[in-house]
């Protein structure tokens, strides 16, 4: 029988320990009580181990909010992404880099982004226009006549679609974007918003320092725990060492007697 593997697998029946000889079973049981105590010790390791993780994981959690913090005093934005222009720009960028025919290629999202409607008056003309999804209207009155034009999107084959700017809604339309972008960039959220972000950082940060005190009181007790655990493992592998030289001893012995 291989004791070392019973222990392990903890398979040994009662049939086959008690047909054991008396230093068997002693061994057997100084055996057990050792591997015992190392499979505990191993567990607290990891326990301990993740604890420790744990931990740094909570008191770099603490260091972002107070980095977010001050971030958010700062700049005024609880998310930046609300006020990043960036695909306006890139909209803007589009419409300007239209053909020698005014044709533009767009995006479905930019052509979802274009949508305006209004009415001015220059020079004794009135222009009233509407923009619908890339769809385009103009109207041009001076009092006398009235001239509508319009233009419509065009969908290519690769996904992408194709408007022609009318040139009286040009410049009209890039301004109204250049306006959309200057506000979204040069926005801030309210105070009300501010305060309010801030302060659920600052309770989540008390929290997180419950949590990490905590678990330093806990991880110091951990660490007597697993001290007292590799003393016992030690002492009972003593045990069981002692044990097999005094069984070896003692079998010398009566060899040497007969």
């Amino acid at each position: 029988m291989d004791l070392n593997a019973a222990v392990r697998a903890d398979s040994l029946t009662l049939a086959e320990f008690q047909s054991m000889d008396t230093e068997t079973m002693l061994y057997f049981v100084q055996l057990k009580r050792a591997t015992d105590l190392e499979d505990k010790l191993r567990g607290k390791m990891e326990k301990v181990a993740k604890n420790i993780d744990d931990h740094g994981a909570d008191s770099t959690k603490i260091n972002d909010n107070l980095n977010e913090i001050a971030r958010i005093e700062k700049t005024g934005r609880v998310d930046p992404s609300k006020f990043d222009a960036t695909k306006d720009r890139e909209l803007l960028n589009a419409l300007q880099s239209s053909d020698a025919e005014g044709f533009a290629t767009l995006t479905s999202e930019q052509l979802s982004s274009l949508n305006h409607s209004g009415r001015s008056t220059s020079n004794g003309k009135t222009t009233e226009y509407q923009i619908h999804g890339g769809n385009m209207s103009v109207t041009i009155s001076d009092g006398e006549k009235k001239v509508t034009k319009s233009s419509w999107v065009t969908p290519q084959p690769d996904g992408t679609f194709k408007i022609k700017i009318l040139p009286e809604l040009g410049p009209i339309l890039n301004l109204h974007i250049e306006t959309r972008i200057a506000i979204t960039e040069n926005s801030k959220d309210s105070q009300a918003v501010i305060d309010k972000a801030i302060s659920d950082l600052k309770t989540e940060n008390e929290s997180l320092k419950v949590k990490v005190d905590t678990a330093t009181n806990l991880q110091q007790l951990d660490m007597i725990e697993l001290q007292q655990l590799m003393t016992n493992m030690n002492q009972a592998f003593d045990m069981v060492s002692n044990a097999m030289k005094k069984f070896a001893e003692t079998k010398g012995g009566i060899i040497r007697n007969t």
